[in-house]
């Protein structure tokens, strides 16, 4: 499959065009099958990202400071936003001054980046 990918070069990062392979001059076709597309793409844009210092995340201690609780029972029934499952019996979760729940092994690194609620983007300061 081949797309002319020159509409779409204006609307994507500079940053970003090492990761699609290479700059596209207009009106150059591309093949699809080269570009990249494993489970590691959003961790490449996540390290293209660790320089932009527009996303600062909460402190260790911040983060260690909000509320955690241990499932005690099965009859938990409210999913984790993150990883989407149901916490079970054992199961550490982290709640936000929003209400919000999540495991804490999900949640814990999103705020390292980001110091807010996934779901509501309530700020956890």
């Amino acid at each position: 499959m081949r797309i002319d990918l020159s509409h779409w070069m204006k609307f994507w990062p500079f940053s970003l065009w090492p990761v699609i392979g290479r700059a596209i001059p207009s009106g150059e076709a591309v093949n699809l099958r080269f570009m990249p597309s494993c489970s590691a793409d959003y961790e490449m844009l996540l390290a293209l990202d660790e320089g932009n210092h527009q996303h600062t995340g909460a402190s260790a201690n911040l983060i260690n400071s909000l509320p955690q609780s241990t499932i005690l029972t099965d009859n938990f029934t409210d999913a984790c936003a993150i990883c989407l499952e149901i916490p079970v019996q054992g199961e550490t979760i982290r709640h936000l001054p929003c209400l919000h729940k999540f495991h804490k092994d999900c949640i814990d690194p999103w705020l390292q980046r980001k110091a807010s609620c996934p779901v509501c983007k309530s700020s956890i300061t």
